[in-house]
């Protein structure tokens, strides 16, 4: 969670207890939020893999903790990169 200890603003919402991170995405600015639950903060922040301590955060939101990217720009940075190198790829086989 780089991204969102450095970048992000949070609050903290009881009953139940869990944690707001509100920031920009680092390609097009649009403002992300994310939900974390209390527990899975705590486990988080006491050494397991942020797959394993947060299950009910989707792997977009997730990524987006770490890199501050969210899930449209990451698709197109990396999704476009995939299909060229398929397009590539099967223009040598035809």
């Amino acid at each position: 969670m780089r991204y969102a200890d450095s970048c992000c603003s949070y609050i903290e919402i009881y009953d139940p207890q869990r944690y707001v991170f509100i920031g920009p995405c680092v390609s097009c600015k649009q403002e992300q939020t994310v939900i974390i639950p209390a527990p899975e903060l705590y486990a988080y922040r006491t050494g397991k893999l942020i797959q394993q301590a947060m299950p009910s955060v989707s792997a977009d939101d997730r990524e987006f903790l770490i890199s501050g990217i969210c899930p449209t720009c990451w698709g197109k940075m990396f999704n476009s990169k995939e299909e060229l190198v398929l397009d590539d790829l099967s223009s040598d086989y035809d």
